[in-house]
C-alpha cells in the first residue's frame, strides 16, 4: 500500500466521520454542556467537531466533508490535482 492510498483512506475516513458530526449535530452537544451524555454520533468529539464547523463556517461547513471525501478518491487513483489548483478549489468552497 502507498503513501498515496494511505492518505487517500485517511481523507475519505475523516470526510465520512465529519459528514456523520454534522448530520447529527444537535445544539444540546455544544461544548460546555454540562449533560454528560452526547447525541452526536461520534461521540463527544464529534461534537466537539460539529460545533466548531457550523460556528465557523455556518451552512458551507457541509463542502467541506465533500471535498474531503473527493480528495480520498481522487489521490489514490494518481489522478493529480496541481497543488494550487487543489488549493483553490477548496478555498472557493469554503467562501460560498
Amino acid at each position: 500500500m502507498t503513501q498515496r492510498h494511505i492518505l487517500g483512506e485517511t481523507l475519505l475516513l475523516l470526510g465520512v466521520m465529519l459528514v456523520l458530526s454534522l448530520a447529527s449535530y444537535s445544539d444540546t452537544d455544544w461544548p460546555q454542556s454540562s449533560q454528560p451524555h452526547v447525541q452526536n454520533l461520534c461521540g463527544r468529539f464529534g461534537a466537539y467537531l460539529s460545533f466548531w464547523a457550523i460556528l465557523l463556517f455556518g451552512k458551507t461547513a457541509w463542502l467541506w466533508p465533500m471535498a474531503l471525501i473527493a480528495y480520498g478518491i481522487i489521490i489514490p487513483r494518481g489522478m493529480d490535482l496541481p497543488e494550487k489548483k487543489g488549493v483553490q478549489i477548496t478555498v472557493s468552497l469554503t467562501l460560498l
